[in-house]
């Protein structure tokens, strides 16, 4: 947001905002279908249980799976943030 035309603040705030939103949507989406998926074929492959048990099970495949994007993220993110140190440096 730093690099946009001085006269149009709106349209960068909204194209922020709308990404945003739209990757918040994905995600959602995304970890649905996982536990979904994970619950189906729990309770297929379990002889007896009960779908309370599918369902946590899914849950925990689907919050697994969110903390390894979570991780891959910090791990992609974590080396361009300039500390102060750094900033001074180049200057």
């Amino acid at each position: 947001m730093s690099s946009c035309w001085p006269r149009s603040p709106w349209s960068s705030s909204a194209a922020y905002n709308a990404s945003q939103q739209l990757g918040a949507a994905l995600g959602a989406a995304l970890l649905n279908t996982v536990a979904a998926g994970a619950t189906a074929s729990y309770l297929a492959s379990a002889g007896r249980t009960t779908p309370a048990e599918a369902s946590v099970h899914g849950y925990t495949t689907a919050l697994t799976v969110a903390f390894g994007i979570l991780l891959a993220a910090a791990c992609v993110a974590g080396p361009l943030i300039a500390t102060r140190a750094a900033r001074r440096d180049r200057r």
